[in-house]
């Protein structure tokens, strides 16, 4: 679709000087040409112009519409390193978290063994108290009967 472009006034008076030229018959027909040519010439120029300024936005929108791009390039890959940052922090957390649990889980193994061996212990001293406390009742019964025959 071709534009409209307004007329120069030096392209209107070379097509008024044709448009007389011809309806009078007073030019010749070089003149005729070369003002038909001035006119086109100005026209190419009006049009070169225009496709210029067309070409001018259009790098200027290209230009534009690039530096968008980047830009979300550039933040999708901020956040991609972020998320790689979040995950990796997360796995170190969760590897502390583990290990200090299987510590914790150690060290409460740890002090129910002692626990139960200071418990075993204990109970061996208390059977072992047990049994001399029978002996020495036995002993005391025996001493005792033989008192009394």
């Amino acid at each position: 679709e071709k534009e409209i472009v307004p007329l120069s006034l030096k392209e209107r008076m070379a097509r008024n000087a044709v448009e007389q030229g011809v309806v009078r018959g007073e030019r010749s027909h070089e003149q005729k040409t070369i003002a038909r040519l001035e006119i086109e010439v100005e026209r190419c120029k009006d049009d070169t112009k225009r496709l210029l300024q067309e070409t001018h936005e259009a790098k200027s929108q290209a230009k534009q519409a690039r530096s968008e791009a980047v830009e979300r390039m550039t933040t999708a890959e901020l956040w991609r390193k972020k998320a790689e940052d979040c995950y990796r922090e997360k796995s170190i957390a969760e590897q502390q978290w583990k290990r200090e649990r299987d510590n914790r889980a150690e060290e409460h193994a740890a002090k129910h063994a002692d626990s139960d061996a200071s418990l075993a212990e204990k109970d061996t001293s208390i059977r072992e108290l047990e049994d001399k406390m029978l002996e020495s009742y036995k002993t005391w019964e025996h001493e005792k009967d033989e008192l009394h025959r």
